[in-house]
């Protein structure tokens, strides 16, 4: 019984408690309800919390833990869920228990359900409580040598000084620290990083070093900013700089390496007050200068390297053998002794690579040995140490010379490689070389020697290095010392020669100066061996006939900007002179030089010498002069050159032209063209300008030997600097006397060619053998060429005539039918051939070729141009095409394939005034008039910048019509168009709205997916807030694989002046989604476009579409101009895609009636559920300028749109008369534009910042105010209170006033002004009554209620004065 009863028990049991919990979920329904709403608040509200803490460290460039992102994801989800089941299902059981019939099963499944999802809340709420929600972000980079691993010291400073760039209290910034630690590096990658993020609108750098000039300062800042200026003073070239960067928005200007204090009033920097946001971002060796003489608001200091830093970067720069076991414990000394400095650790470290154990431990000895002499304290003796050790171990005693040759010049000076040729050929620093191009070709191997250990840098300038400022202090304190004898000297201005304690050590003089006050009169030191004096301003220099005696040993002798009149006669003591360099000086006699037997090398570079004088024809030993750029230079005597009978180089571009002819009896005044021929033995460089083929006469000899030269035959002058130049040909004539003269011989060896040929039939005909070397090649007016190439015998071979070719520019060649003849076209399809033509081209341009009708045939465009660069057409009328079909039968070798990649490596293209141009490919059948087409748009993958302009046959710019999202599964094509959204959701909202998440998923509008839309109540029109899957690791992952990218590349693009163009993006009737396309289109011109209907247009059976597709998303400017048939801009789907446009500009589109529209009756778009109102945000849009536009109405007049703009500060509208409002079917507030600081309409200020007004009523209420025809002003010093104006305006207000004649109405409420002294003016807003009654009264009751008189208005505006009811009345004319 008792077990029975236990089992009776224990069923009851099992039956009863399941029974109570059912039942309990009907019972307790509301408590669960209310438990559920409960719980699930504090959800939002620790969700929200945590929202707030990851804002904050993605502000501090932290990582949000995996975990974190994952509970926020899963929370969202929830929270949806919870609103869902709250609002729809609950509000559905309450409406049936109003209706006195409870549904007790609905009853119990909500209950069931809300307790259910309560345990699921909780359990989230106790799953959201993280140690740590961020982690700080890896190491972004550092810049001293390529792939350098970040290092948190330096991470830490740059975050730090990018968040005082964002700060609008802070001005100036410093970064500080001791010579070599890099602070020019970080300054340089701030510089980077804020270009990079767009903070900025221009980040330009000027570097100031220890003896500043303005003037070169001023123009690193105006090159930086493309700004010429034209002033001579300082202060005036400071004028002009200042009004330029007052005219750039937002500028950071980075000067770096500044010692003292620098005015910034002088360089033309203007002050916080002039330009709140001008930053100014400075680099200094001394705290004190930047903190007191400079006033850095924020300054931060760099320090050495931490040891596990410098020892991470000891390994990077010191290569594999650190690997080594044994020399591994000597390398962490050695770091140790390096004391953390960069330079010094990359100095010492490439020093040592690939070097032995002796050799480490030997350099570590001389580290701890080494002792600093003659060096600033900012330097330090541990850097001295360092870079001596690099200086002491390059094994080559010509690598060292050439080195301390390098610091006989200022600091950031860029160094001629040529110089230290001439230098070093001098001084006989070389052995066993004897020629000037030996000489050049060792010291190109010596300064790589030393850029590869770091002693010398790169220069942005051609043909020359720089010196790191630190390493020249410790080469300047090594060549001081008395085994070197270097004296150097650089500085604005200098007193006097300086001063020596002993001469007679000296062996270099080095003086770089503005200004020497004091002459020299006299040097005594008998081992000097080179003297260099250079200034920037001209300086007067005399010599006595003793100046040389105190210096005879002396070899290199270099004046740079010296006046001298003449040398003294007594030059013969230079027995030892063997350069002589007199540049940029003014030169009378000079005739002295004669003297010099020994002489190699003479430089009259820029000088102002009208002649030459005869005893330069006594220097039988000298191998180089370079007379360039002597533009006075009007006479060399007969005899002078040919006496130079070991000359090996000679240059005179743009020097003596006045060639005495080679034939004829005539006494010859000048020297003549064959005097050359006797020095052909020797000569191997010339550089010559000759005015006439005829003066060449026959010089076939002079040919042959040449290893460089620069020809101009022709009345053109081309200008270089010297010695620096390719193997370069103009010839200016007929075919026959180019043969003639031989100067066809240096067409193998020309690597730069200029032809103006009279008579040639095409390029091959100059030489069958081909031009081997060719890398340029400039064809003009040769009028009787019909094909550039043409077939030879020596074509048969594998190689191309032009197989080298870079840059071929093709100009005015009015019989030019193709680039080459068709006969060669076999060689170019023949598989079994090498033969290539224009392999190796880069750019190409032709311009007034009247015949041509296409460039590339389908053959040569088959793959042959690989690496074509630039491709600009300009002023061929008869061009259809880029690329042409043969029209061979039975033969498929010639068809293009579609998806083939034609220019894989073009970047730029431009089409200038091609009237007859309609496609990329003009044989493509059914081809219409769509300059790219969607067959062809692979063919041109690495395009960024397309300019169309006066193409007057084009319709179509980009014919998208055919695209595809290819081999993606359908969940994946729905979310590529989602990638916007990802973005948006991780760097715009949080960055811009804090923790306002009613916009954050804004972008995702432009998901074809439905999305689910909530019916506001009646009359609740509530902005509602989108939501969409989480789809970002799919969409990650179709980015990472690139699938389907269009024109990825593809930055700038600029249409003008196409009568037909009618779209420039069309979609034809595809059926999307599309790809990405054009998703790193930054800016987009368009410019007089009469037939433009569509910017971006897609169609279905004639009905306006959505564009699906992603693309689009880093716009940031968008002109249109003069686009007469335009009637919209944007349409809604291509506007929620722009998510980075900062500027929009449209100009005198007289159709425009809104700036985003669909065509009205053609559906798509406009279809929309009523009362649900779709929200665009332009997150970074600052500017809007509408000029000119005659129809426009509003910016949107789509129903229910409403728009949101964070960024935007200025909005600009002039001449749009019908502007009535901004968005007319939705409200606006002053949240939507929080920072708008202007709204001019037609030059006036129409926005109150004081006031609560968004910009909707800003402009309409503008737009009420124009409808006023004038205003009655009424001032008479009998009005001393505002009482007396209202008196005075009922007096008035029922009457009729008559003004001039025309009869007034009154229109509504008075407005004053006060003008001092308690006197005021009456404004009276009035009409003209004429029959047009009902359009004033209409007017009337429009401005009634709102009418407001702008406060600037003067008295002094006013005109047409009249007399009213005794007061001075005045007319102010609106429109």
């Amino acid at each position: 019984m008792d077990i029975l009863t236990s089992i009776a028990s224990t069923v009851a049991e099992s039956l009863v408690e399941p029974a109570g919990r059912q039942l309990g979920y009907l019972i307790c329904y509301e408590g669960n309800i209310k438990a559920l709403t409960e719980e699930t608040k504090k959800l939002k509200d620790k969700r929200a919390a945590i929202q707030m803490s990851m804002n904050a460290a993605t502000t501090q460039l932290e990582v949000i833990s995996p975990e974190v992102r994952r509970w926020v994801s899963e929370v969202e989800n929830i929270i949806n869920e919870m609103q869902k089941f709250l609002e729809e299902d609950v509000k559905v059981n309450k409406m049936c228990f109003n209706g006195w019939c409870p549904n007790l099963k609905l009853r119990h499944s909500l209950g069931r359900k809300a307790k259910k999802n309560t345990e699921v809340v909780l359990k989230l709420q106790l799953e959201g409580k993280f140690d740590r929600k961020s982690y700080p972000a890896p190491p972004t980079g550092m810049h001293l040598v390529p792939s350098m691993k970040a290092f948190d010291s330096r991470t830490k400073i740059l975050k730090q000084v990018m968040e005082a760039l964002r700060d609008e209290n802070i001005h100036i910034i410093a970064i500080c620290g001791m010579g070599g630690i890099g602070k020019t590096t970080m300054a340089k990658e701030v510089a980077r990083r804020a270009q990079e993020e767009k903070y900025f609108g221009s980040v330009v750098m000027a570097v100031v070093s220890q003896n500043p000039v303005v003037t070169k300062i001023q123009g690193q800042i105006a090159d930086a900013l493309d700004f010429k200026l034209t002033k001579e003073t300082e202060s005036g070239r400071a004028g002009e700089l200042r009004r330029k960067i007052q005219g750039t928005e937002k500028i950071l200007i980075v000067l770096d390496d500044i010692w003292d204090r620098l005015d910034l009033e002088d360089v033309g920097i203007p002050s916080e007050s002039e330009h709140p946001r001008c930053k100014i971002l400075l680099t200094s060796r001394n705290e004190e200068v930047a903190r007191t003489q400079m006033r850095s608001q924020r300054t931060f200091i760099v320090e050495v390297l931490s040891e596990n830093e410098a020892w991470n970067l000891f390994e990077v720069v010191a290569g594999p053998s650190i690997n080594n076991q044994d020399l591994r414990p000597i390398a962490k000394q050695i770091t140790n002794e390096c004391k953390g400095l960069p330079v010094a650790i990359i100095t010492v470290g490439r020093a040592l690579e690939n070097r032995c154990k002796d050799e480490w431990n030997d350099a570590l000895l001389q580290l701890r040995k080494s002792i600093a002499r003659n060096i600033s304290a900012e330097v330090g003796a541990n850097v001295f140490s360092s870079i001596e050790l690099s200086y002491r171990f390059l094994k080559s005693e010509e690598a060292k010379s050439c080195f301390l040759l390098c610091c006989l010049f200022p600091e950031d000076y860029d160094i001629p490689i040529e110089i230290l040729v001439k230098f070093g050929k001098g001084l006989r620093l070389f052995e066993n070389i004897d020629s000037m191009e030996e000489a050049r070709n060792r010291v190109r191997t010596l300064v790589q020697i030393l850029k590869r250990c770091f002693l010398l840098l790169d220069s942005n300038k051609r043909g020359c290095v720089k010196l790191h400022d630190v390493v020249r202090d410790v080469a300047i304190s090594l060549s001081s010392k008395k085994e070197h004898g270097f004296v150097v000297r650089c500085g604005n201005e200098i007193e006097e020669w300086p001063e020596i304690d002993t001469w007679q050590n000296c062996t270099t003089i080095s003086v770089v100066t503005n200004k020497i006050k004091k002459h020299l009169n006299r040097l005594v030191c008998p081992n000097l061996k080179l003297l260099h004096l250079s200034t920037d301003l001209l300086h007067h220099q005399e010599f006595n006939e003793n100046f040389f005696r105190g210096i005879e040993v002396l070899e290199v002798l270099a004046f740079r900007n010296i006046d001298i009149q003449s040398l003294p006669s007594p030059l013969h003591v230079l027995q030892n002179m063997r350069a002589l360099h007199l540049e940029k000086c003014i030169l009378n006699d000079i005739s002295s030089i004669g003297a010099l037997v020994k002489l190699e090398i003479l430089s009259l570079f820029g000088s102002e010498i009208q002649e030459l004088p005869r005893e330069l024809g006594h220097l039988q030993h000298l191998k180089l002069l370079d007379i360039t750029r002597c533009v006075q230079l009007k006479r060399i005597p007969p005899g002078v050159l040919s006496g130079l009978t070991r000359l090996e180089e000679l240059y005179m571009s743009k020097s003596f032209n006045a060639w005495s002819p080679v034939e004829g009896n005539e006494e010859k005044i000048c020297a003549s063209l064959d005097e050359l021929i006797s020095l052909s033995d020797h000569l191997k460089v010339l550089d010559i300008h000759i005015p006439h083929v005829q003066l060449l006469g026959q010089s076939s000899i002079l040919f042959n030997n040449l290893t460089r030269f620069s020809f101009l035959v022709s009345n053109y002058e081309w200008s270089h600097e010297s010695c620096l130049f390719e193997n370069y040909l103009r010839f200016e004539g007929d075919i026959d006397s180019m043969v003639e003269c031989g100067i066809h011989l240096l067409l193998n060896k020309c690597e730069r060619l200029e032809l103006l040929v009279d008579s040639l039939n095409n390029v091959t005909q100059l030489n069958e053998d081909g031009c081997s070397k060719l890398k340029i090649l400039c064809v003009k007016f040769c009028s009787d060429v019909e094909y550039l190439i043409n077939l030879t015998s020596k074509c048969t071979r594998q190689a191309s005539p032009l197989d080298l070719l870079e840059e071929l520019k093709i100009e005015y060649m009015d019989n030019l039918k193709a680039l080459c003849h068709p006969d060669l076209l076999h060689l170019q399809r023949d598989p079994t051939t090498q033969f290539q033509l224009f392999c190796n081209l880069t750019s190409l341009e032709l311009r007034g070729c009247n015949k041509l009708h296409y460039v590339f045939s389908t053959s040569i465009a088959r793959g042959s141009i690989p690496q074509l660069q630039t491709l600009s057409m300009s002023e061929c009328p008869k061009v259809e095409g880029v690329v042409y079909k043969e029209t061979q039968k039975n033969d498929d070798s010639n068809i293009v394939v579609a998806d083939m990649i034609v220019f894989p490596k073009l970047a730029r293209a431009y089409f200038y005034q091609l009237d007859s141009l309609i496609s990329l490919y003009r044989a493509m059948d059914g081809i219409g008039a769509e300059l790219v087409l969607f067959k062809c748009i692979k063919w041109v993958p690495s395009l960024q910048h397309l300019d169309v302009v006066y193409c007057h046959k084009l319709r179509v710019v980009f014919d998208f019509d055919g695209l595809e999202v290819e081999l993606l599964h359908e969940k994946e094509k729905t979310n590529t168009t989602q990638l916007v959204t990802a973005q948006l959701i991780d760097e715009e909202e949080d960055r811009l709205h804090g923790n306002d998440h009613r916009y954050r998923c804004l972008g995702c509008l432009a998901v074809p997916t439905p999305v689910r839309k909530h019916k506001p109540k009646q009359g609740n029109n509530t902005v509602q807030r989108s939501s969409h899957p989480d789809a970002r690791g799919e969409v990650r992952s179709a980015v990472a694989r690139d699938v389907g990218v269009v024109l990825h590349h593809l930055e700038t693009m600029y249409v003008s002046c196409c009568d037909s163009v009618g779209v420039i993006f069309d979609f034809g009737e595809g059926q999307g989604p599309f790809p990405p396309v054009l998703n790193n289109l930054s800016k987009l011109f368009l410019a007089g476009v009469p037939g433009l209907e569509h910017i971006w247009n897609i169609t279905e059976k004639g009905v306006h579409q959505p564009v699906v597709t992603s693309g689009f998303q880093n716009l940031t400017e968008i002109w249109v101009y003069r686009c007469g048939k335009l009637r919209y801009i944007l349409s809604p789907s291509i506007a929620k895609l722009l998510v980075m446009l900062e500027k929009l500009e449209v100009v005198e589109c007289e159709s425009v009636q809104a700036v985003i529209d669909v065509p009205k009756g053609r559906g798509g778009e406009e279809k929309q559920e009523m009362n649900v109102i779709t929200t665009i945000s332009f997150l970074r849009l600052r500017s809007i300028e509408l000029r000119g536009l005659k129809d426009l109405s509003c910016f949107c007049d789509i129903p229910n749109y409403a728009f949101r703009f964070p960024s935007l500060e200025n909005v600009y509208i002039t001449d749009c008369p019908k502007l009535q409002t901004f968005v007319a079917a939705a409200t606006m507030s002053v949240e939507d534009t929080p920072i708008l600081k202007r709204v001019v309409d037609d030059d006036i200020e129409i926005f109150d910042h004081n006031g609560l007004r968004d910009l909707n009523i800003a402009i309409h209420q503008n737009f009420q105010l124009k409808q006023v025809a004038s205003w009655l002003v009424l001032r008479s010093p009998r009005i001393k209170s505002f009482k007396v104006l209202l008196s005075i305006y009922e007096a008035i207000k029922d009457d009729e006033l008559l003004l001039c004649g025309v009869k007034l109405k009154l229109q509504s409420q008075i407005g004053t002004l006060e003008i001092g002294n308690g006197e005021f003016i009456v404004l009276v807003p009035f009409t003209k009554k004429d029959t047009r009654q009902r359009t004033q009264t209409q007017n009337s009751n429009q401005s009634k209620t709102s009418m407001q008189v702008p406060k600037q208005y003067s008295i002094s505006n006013f005109a047409d004065p009249a007399c009213v009811v005794g007061y001075d009345a005045r007319l102010i004319v609106f429109g």
